[in-house]
């Protein structure tokens, strides 16, 4: 357990400072550096995760559960904005957004490769011919919910993480006015994750995630090429895009109700 956190954590400062470093660095055109930080996004959410799933293994579920909120209130608090799911950038529909998700992806799969590498070294016993043993060739999904069950999870799923975060925790102006760092309200929005994860755990895996999905269940046996994306990228990507649409309605009236009371 003690070699996992320490990985975990030890991944987590080490893409921190790749980061800064990448986004001080003269050498590369903005465009470029934009690119490849939010593929450096989505590589270390593959890693962490992977490795949180030797954590499972090893300690149980409430440790995990545990790391999931941690690590969700590090990427809020300490990534300055940046996300290391791909359907914000999707939902933008420009070239900047829509060029990230190509390298998102990239970087989701790359962190396969990375960790089998790393688990070679064998720091933990369940790390024995771990790579092979979650390759695409041999794993296999453990649940068996009909097609459009599994995507009205990852549709719903996502739609609740889209759209509570944004309208009731990083709008509320309590939490706005008091919490500066971002801890509060990114340890909110991680047990928030983590309820709707646990939602939807057995019946989909509850990725909300395209690119994460692909790391961790393409190719797995129980779904085709085809379930997968209808699966696992379709719902997510209508769920943010409803979610945008949502919180664009209700912030209007919001602010058009400010206006009206501001005049009375």
């Amino acid at each position: 357990m003690l070699s996992s956190i320490a990985i975990i954590l030890g991944f987590s400062a080490l893409f921190q400072v790749l980061r800064r470093h990448l986004k001080s660095s003269n050498q590369l055109g903005e465009g470029v550096k934009d690119v490849l930080i939010w593929g450096l996004c989505s590589l270390e959410l593959g890693c962490v995760a992977q490795e949180q799933g030797v954590l499972m293994e090893e300690a149980g579920m409430v440790v995990w559960a545990v790391s999931l909120v941690l690590v969700v209130t590090w990427q809020i608090s300490a990534w300055e904005g940046l996300s290391p799911n791909a359907l914000g950038n999707i939902v933008t529909l420009t070239r900047p957004g829509l060029l990230r998700v190509p390298a998102m992806l990239a970087g989701s799969l790359i962190s396969y490769r990375l960790m089998s590498y790393f688990w070679m070294l064998e720091l933990s016993t369940r790390h024995k011919d771990r790579g092979a043993r979650i390759s695409a060739e041999v794993c296999e999904l453990p649940w068996a919910s009909p097609l459009l069950v599994s995507m009205m999870a990852e549709y719903l799923g996502t739609l609740l993480l889209v759209t509570i975060p944004r309208l009731y925790i990083f709008s509320n102006p309590t939490l706005a006015n008091n919490d500066a760092s971002l801890r509060i309200r990114g340890f909110i929005t991680g047990l928030l994750v983590l309820f709707v994860v646990w939602l939807g755990m057995d019946i989909s895996g509850a990725m909300y995630n395209p690119t994460l999905a692909s790391l961790l269940l393409g190719g797995c046996r129980g779904h085709s090429l085809t379930d997968h994306v209808l699966v696992y990228w379709l719902p997510p990507v209508a769920a943010a895009f409803s979610g945008e649409y949502i919180c664009s309605k209700v912030e209007r009236t919001e602010a058009e109700t400010a206006k009206t009371k501001k005049k009375l």
